[in-house]
C-alpha cells in the first residue's frame, strides 16, 4: 500500500517553494519524475514518523482539518529539500533553513503526539511511547500510610516510596 501523499504533488511543491521556475518537466532538474519519486519517499518518512506516534496517515482524511494540512506541509517541505539538492544552482542558506524547520516538526512531533497535528488526527489507544509509570497506566492511586496493611513485611527500600 502506498503511503499517503496529502495531495502533495510536483505542482504543489512547485507552487508552495518554487514559484519562480518553470513547471517540473522531463528535461527540468529535478524532473518530474524526480519529484514525484521525492514525494513518495517523503510521504513514506512521515508514515513512518506517525506511526512511531500511533498515529495512522491513512486515517488522516478530512482535507479541511489541521492534521491534513501539516501532513502535506511537511510532505511538501520534505520534497522541496530533495529538491533543493538535486538542483545544480542550489541555494545552501536555505537548503539548511528548510531542513532546520523539518527537524523542528519532527521534533514536535516525537515530543508531543498527535497533538503536534493539531485537530483531525485521532488520540492513540494509549501513549505511544508507553507508561512514564505504572500509576497513570493501570489508574492506580497512591494510598496513604493508614491505609495500607502491615500484614506483608517490607522487601525492598522502593517499596517506601
Amino acid at each position: 500500500m502506498a503511503p499517503s501523499t496529502f495531495g502533495v504533488t510536483a505542482a504543489t511543491v512547485r507552487a508552495a517553494y518554487f514559484g519562480h521556475l518553470d513547471e517540473f518537466s522531463a528535461s527540468s532538474v529535478p524532473s518530474a519524475v524526480q519529484v514525484a519519486d521525492f514525494v513518495t519517499k517523503s510521504a513514506a518518512i512521515l508514515d513512518g514518523k506517525l506511526l512511531q506516534e500511533s498515529v495512522t496517515a491513512s486515517e488522516i482524511t478530512d482535507t479541511a482539518s489541521s492534521a491534513y494540512v501539516w501532513c502535506a506541509d511537511t510532505i511538501q517541505l520534505a520534497t522541496a529539500i530533495r529538491c533543493i539538492h538535486a538542483m545544480q544552482s542550489s541555494d545552501p542558506d536555505i537548503a539548511k533553513a528548510w531542513l532546520k524547520e523539518l527537524t523542528d516538526r519532527y521534533e514536535d512531533l516525537g515530543e508531543k503526539g498527535y497533538l503536534a497535528l493539531g485537530g483531525g488526527a485521532t488520540a492513540p489507544a494509549q501513549q505511544a511511547d508507553g507508561p512514564s509509570h505504572h500509576l497513570d497506566e493501570y489508574s492506580l492511586t497512591v494510598d496513604s500510610a493508614d491505609d495500607m496493611s502491615d500484614a506483608v513485611p517490607v522487601f525492598r527500600r522502593s517499596d517506601l516510596l
